[in-house]
């Protein structure tokens, strides 16, 4: 469900950031511009994005990885696990579930 609710959320911001920042002004309390600017400086990623191999497919599993290894690299890990520990680490399930509807 919170997959779903982001992915509406995260489509929301960038096919109509005006109406997404009128709804996040409303429920935060701020002006909108704010939200208008703070929405223009990120970017959003939709569930197929994040499922595909660049993301949570893929790629994250690497990227912890590396980050094992340069926190290995400056004493603050005694040991890494496995490349595979790392990569079965990343669930993109619910991701790939939400871009499939």
């Amino acid at each position: 469900m919170w997959t779903a609710a982001q992915n509406w959320a995260v489509n929301l911001i960038n096919t109509a950031p005006d109406t997404a920042a009128t709804h996040i002004a409303a429920q935060l309390g701020v002006p909108v511009a704010d939200i208008r600017k703070q929405l223009g400086e990120y970017g959003y990623l939709d569930a197929a994005t994040q499922a595909g191999p660049a993301y949570l497919g893929k790629q994250l599993g690497a990227d912890l990885k590396s980050s094992a290894d340069f926190l290995l690299s400056q004493g603050e890990i005694q040991g890494l696990a496995t490349p595979e520990a790392y990569a079965a680490a990343v669930y993109a399930g619910a991701a790939a579930k939400v871009s499939a509807k």
